[in-house]
């Protein structure tokens, strides 16, 4: 059960950090295309 709890919390943190990348990549792209038009 615990084994399970584990990697639950594991998969979670993975998911929101890969999330918590592709939001930082879509900023960085986002003030790159801001700068560019400007």
């Amino acid at each position: 059960m615990f084994a399970n709890a584990a990697k639950l919390l594991k998969f979670t943190n993975d998911v929101v950090s890969f999330n918590y990348k592709n939001l930082l990549r879509e900023q960085v792209f986002a003030l790159m295309y801001a700068s560019v038009d400007n």
